[in-house]
């Protein structure tokens, strides 16, 4: 094989490991003014993880239609890379656009990743995001990590949260860690609310305690 074909070859050869069979650099018409090209484009950017493809996706997050934004997260949600699950975490705290859907969207994308960050980042939303929805949201996705190091903060959360959904879902958050329930409703008045609370405060700790020493015991068996 001569050099120059031999060239071609190992270029075809690059670009079909990184791009699908037949296809062009997906973000290509990340810049298009029409807004529903680039969504396509975004959707097409979700099947790579390569670098120059995740940073470009990323200046996308700050589109002025908030659909293609909210896209363009949701497609860093998809890309499993951890410069892709860095930058969620960066539009989770508004660090790269103030809007609530977006941050709310990335909250989401976070819970469903397994990077060891992503908690980090999930705890600082739901103690000082401003918008109760973006709260909620993080409080789901902790949940979604099966992570019992957190059911002190969640309890917390439930304890002084004024938001009543922020704090059902807190308590929820809660029972399904521990496999308990509190007798919590989030249609009671104020004052059955903060009884069950209490009684989730004496229970959730220990039981917390409880179900990781035996996690680990059953983890150290297999």
């Amino acid at each position: 094989m001569s050099r120059p074909v031999a060239l071609m070859a190992a270029c075809a050869a690059a670009l079909m490991a990184v791009w699908p069979a037949g296809c062009s650099d997906p973000s290509a018409d990340l810049n298009s003014p029409d807004s529903d090209v680039c969504r396509e484009a975004l959707r097409e950017c979700a099947k790579s993880d390569a670098d120059g493809v995740v940073e470009r996706v990323a200046e996308v997050v700050a589109h002025d239609d908030t659909m293609v934004a909210v896209e363009a997260v949701r497609t860093l949600g998809s890309m499993r890379t951890a410069r892709a699950v860095e930058i969620l975490g960066e539009v989770a705290s508004g660090g790269r656009d103030k809007r609530n859907a977006i941050r709310q969207e990335a909250v989401i994308q976070l819970g469903r990743q397994q990077e060891p960050e992503v908690l980090e980042a999930l705890r600082k939303v739901v103690k000082v995001d401003p918008d109760p929805r973006v709260r909620a949201a993080a409080v789901t996705s902790i949940a979604w990590q099966r992570s019992l190091k957190d059911v002190p903060l969640l309890v917390e959360v439930a304890e002084t949260e004024t938001d009543r959904v922020v704090q059902a879902r807190a308590v929820r958050a809660v029972e399904q860690l521990i496999s308990l329930r509190f007798g919590y409703d989030p249609a009671s008045s104020a004052e059955e609310r903060k009884k069950a609370i209490g009684r989730m405060r004496r229970k959730a700790l220990t039981a917390a305690r409880a179900v990781y020493e035996w996690r680990e015991r059953r983890r150290q068996r297999q």
